[in-house]
């Protein structure tokens, strides 16, 4: 227990009673305390204000530390170290809009297009025109990650003269959620403990990942000889980035590849920017079902807790050791971990990650040259 959790609970002792029955044996015994009594009715509405009052000191002092502040109080102590909370972007996708003739269609600034979808449909608005003819940027209307996934038909909000199909593809500009105050957090105590200078791998990770839709960002710095440095980047939700998006981060880092100086890294560092390799990793389980449950029912959540799991794994792909190196490992303890605490699942006998030695783990490679992310594959369940 730490000092900041002693202080709270020292503080969370003074509730009503506890003040109270203080107050209560300051006063000569010889006088009436019972409830309903004058001095109790006295001291009683004092001894609710001052509860008040110590909670207020109680969330007061958390406020005052990192380790314990939250939402505006956080936002408020990162700034004194120049640092923002990221706030919730829209995702910007290609579409394609064609006439009934299926050649390309001019569209106008403004249209609003649906995804199809029976319930949740998102909108998206056309912001700006491509060079090529009848391409140009959607805009999600809603915030986050919601927009990111989507690829396929799209219906006009608005009757459209002429219009044969409407189609939305390559996520240009991945949408964000609103940054979580455990990342705003983890990144100021990052930021403090880590001193960017000069185009140091720090300074890498702090200026690729401040660019709106960056999620995670490994540094590989003289991958292919002196002043070389790889940038290799997840979106928001901890996926791959598009090629369109790239590009997008490489104008603003290193535009040329030249070391130039012409972006925002050093001159003479070149720069390339870059998203790892997904590495589909399929599982297999056995497992020993409880009661009367059935493999089918089960198998669903099998699989959402192996997700969950992956992403985790996903969200710490980025971290590294003293020494710079990034290691990523599929724990087969840790399968069997999530997998036993599944609605119906007795016991877990025995699990095989991509192929491996039963109760074996997997290391994905993560190198200046080739870097893998971690994606379920198939998942093969065997029920006893």
């Amino acid at each position: 227990m730490n000092d900041l959790t002693r202080l709270g609970n020292n503080l969370e002792r003074f509730d009503f009673e506890y003040l109270l029955n203080r107050a209560l044996s300051k006063v000569p015994s010889d006088i009436d305390q019972r409830k309903g009594s004058i001095i109790y009715d006295a001291l009683a509405p004092a001894c609710y204000e001052l509860t008040l009052m110590y909670l207020e000191l109680r969330n007061f002092y958390h406020a005052a530390f990192i380790q314990t502040t939250f939402d505006n109080y956080l936002d408020l102590k990162v700034a004194e170290q120049g640092l923002m909370r990221q706030q919730a972007t829209r995702a910007i996708k290609l579409g394609r809009f064609t006439n009934y003739d299926g050649d390309p269609m001019a569209m106008f600034l403004g249209a609003r297009f649906a995804t199809i979808h029976p319930t949740d449909s998102i909108i998206y608005t056309v912001v700006r025109n491509r060079k090529e003819p009848g391409t140009y940027e959607l805009e999600c209307e809603q915030s986050g990650v919601v927009g990111n996934d989507y690829i396929g038909n799209l219906l006009p909000v608005d009757n459209i003269n002429g219009l044969g199909s409407a189609e939305m593809s390559t996520l240009l500009v991945p949408g964000q959620n609103k940054e979580t105050d455990d990342s705003l957090r983890n990144r100021f105590l990052n930021a403090v403990n880590s001193r960017a200078f000069g185009g140091n791998i720090t300074q890498y990770k702090k200026e690729v990942g401040a660019i709106e839709g960056v999620g995670a960002v490994q540094v590989y710095p003289v991958w292919r000889g002196g002043g070389t440095v790889k940038v290799v980047i997840l979106d928001a939700g901890y996926n791959t980035v598009e090629q369109a998006f790239i590009g997008t981060v490489q104008n603003l880092i290193d535009p040329r590849l030249e070391g130039l100086g012409l972006g925002t890294a050093p001159i003479g560092h070149k720069v390339t920017i870059s998203t790892p390799e997904v590495k589909l990793v399929n599982v297999e389980i056995s497992i020993a079902l409880s009661g009367d449950i059935g493999e089918n029912q089960v198998k669903d959540n099998i699989k959402l807790a192996l997700q969950d799991y992956f992403l985790i794994l996903r969200r710490n792909w980025d971290i590294a050791d003293e020494l710079g190196r990034y290691r990523t490992i599929v724990f087969n303890a840790q399968i069997i971990a999530r997998l036993i605490n599944v609605s119906g699942v007795g016991n877990v006998t025995g699990v095989s990650i991509q192929g491996a030695n039963e109760y074996g783990d997997l290391e994905l490679t993560q190198s200046g040259l080739v870097q893998h992310l971690p994606v379920v594959g198939e998942v093969i369940i065997r029920a006893n």
